[in-house]
């Protein structure tokens, strides 16, 4: 008997109608070169405090969750929570990567793009070699073919984490082949958090490239409006990192809370809160439930 095809679960008719082309290359990379420094580098931060700070916590966070919790009501539930963690972490890696992307398409928000667009523009102005040699020092602390734990992490994102290559097959470098470094994910995400905030204080001290960015974006002089991320890349990361750790928390706190432990809106489970109080009396109750059956 011949087996059915594999369908979609929506119905053909909601699919959106799709028509013409994607812009060109040429077309975008005159687009991108047009963009304000200003825009490049917020994004850039905005790309590597949201995304990546974030996400990683986030992952390493649901990650311990999963490895510690035992109240599973059901042998289901913990295959497909180690591949929730599982997937999170592989996204993470990917966000980690993408912050120091240095390939040939420059159209992205990675660090050594965004140092790439204010050196060219350096080269224009008055600027001198001492900015120069900061925005290159800059470029090669993050450089992965140099930093073992940013080759790392470029290795484990086009070998796994974005691809699905056969070179693991036969590449054990840094056993990749089998498991993930969280620790070398890690140390690669502190020195691009590190080398985000040397950027930003370069710019702040210097005359130049504060011009640029302000002749890019007011051409009227008047003063650079300055993002929440302009020149705070590390206070982010840390609120970032914390607000990653947060939600990995509040999800082991869903999953040992059945009814009747707090409420939707509750933000606040710990040691001595009403969250916590409500809970130790649930628990009590369902300890001497128990006890009364034996």
């Amino acid at each position: 008997m011949k087996l059915p095809p594999f369908e979609s679960e929506f119905d053909a008719s909601v699919l959106p109608q799709i028509a013409g082309a994607p812009l060109s290359h040429s077309t975008l990379d005159t687009a991108v070169g047009s963009m304000p420094l200003s825009r490049r580098v917020e994004g850039s931060q905005q790309t590597l405090v949201i995304d990546a700070v974030h996400s990683f916590y986030l992952a390493k966070g649901v990650g311990r969750v999963v490895a510690s919790f035992t109240g599973y009501t059901n042998q289901v539930a913990p295959a497909a929570l180690r591949r929730v963690a599982d997937d999170l972490m592989r996204l993470a890696v990917i966000a980690v990567a993408a912050v120091n992307d240095a390939g040939q398409n420059s159209r992205t928000r990675s660090l050594p793009h965004t140092v790439d667009a204010l050196t060219v523009a350096l080269q224009g102005t008055t600027g001198t070699s001492v900015e120069q040699q900061g925005l290159a020092n800059i470029k090669a602390s993050v450089d992965h073919r140099t930093i073992p734990s940013l080759k790392y992490v470029h290795f484990v994102r086009n070998k796994w984490a974005g691809h699905a290559s056969l070179d693991r097959e036969f590449d054990k470098w840094a056993d990749a082949d089998t498991v993930l470094s969280i620790p070398l994910v890690e140390d690669a995400l502190a020195r691009l958090v590190n080398a985000h905030q040397a950027l930003a204080d370069l710019i702040d001290g210097s005359k130049s490239l504060k011009q640029l960015a302000k002749a890019s974006h007011q051409p009227t002089g008047s003063a650079i409006p300055m993002s929440v991320a302009w020149n705070a890349v590390i206070p982010l990361a840390m609120v970032a990192r914390e607000s990653g750790q947060r939600q990995a928390q509040a999800l082991l706190d869903q999953l040992q809370s059945p009814l009747g432990y707090g409420k939707p809106d509750d933000t606040d489970w710990r040691p001595g809160s009403e969250h916590h109080r409500r809970r130790q009396i649930i628990d009590r109750a369902v300890a001497l439930m128990a006890e009364s059956e034996d």
